[in-house]
């Protein structure tokens, strides 16, 4: 079910060959502009305020209680991975206008690869081993949406059943301008 709605909602609607063409075209004319992305200042400035609560963060490990060590030293942690994640943002936005082409277009063609490996395994039996592999590289997560009812006389034990629910697919592994958030599932055929 996931499989072939993944392929319905990313193949069908948006790897058409003429909407790939306009996805590369879009992005080649967006950067060869040769404009600097207008988030580099933004990203300059984030950067220096989490720089300096890092360094406010790491003073106040003196000052509070022992106990509360383990909570700064994880607020320390993730202000580190939020530095390390703009960084990244930062040093992408930096780059020549041809080379963001070319990770457009690797990121299109990767892209397109993966949904064509899919294609031919949901049309065979499925490798347990290589579908996880392939979902692990796109889907980020998916949340099912479930209808809980009690079962038997007991009252302690409930029967389960899928209704639907949304699939979160990694925005950095998908092309520009594609959504990161598949629509709505639909439960599927009741089974007898």
């Amino acid at each position: 079910m996931i499989l072939s709605k993944i392929r319905t909602e990313i193949f069908e609607k948006h790897f058409q060959p003429s909407h790939v063409e306009q996805i590369k075209a879009a992005m080649r004319k967006i950067l060869s502009g040769g404009q600097k992305s207008g988030g580099e200042k933004l990203y300059r400035q984030q950067l220096a305020k989490i720089e300096l609560q890092i360094e406010k963060a790491v003073e106040r490990m003196t000052e509070v209680p022992p106990d509360m060590i383990k909570h700064v030293a994880g607020r320390i942690r993730k202000l580190e991975d939020d530095r390390d994640a703009v960084r990244s943002r930062l040093a992408e936005s930096d780059k020549t206008p041809a080379k963001r082409i070319e990770a457009v277009d690797e990121r299109i063609q990767a892209a397109i690869g993966w949904l064509e490996s899919l294609e031919t395994l949901v049309e065979t039996e499925y490798d347990p081993v290589k579908v996880n592999s392939m979902l692990h590289k796109f889907v980020d997560r998916v949340d099912f949406h479930m209808d809980r009812q009690q079962w038997g006389d007991s009252g302690t034990r409930y029967k389960c059943e899928v209704t639907g629910g949304v699939i979160y697919f990694r925005t950095e592994a998908l092309p520009f301008g594609i959504s990161g958030v598949c629509e709505e599932l639909e439960p599927s055929p009741k089974r007898s």
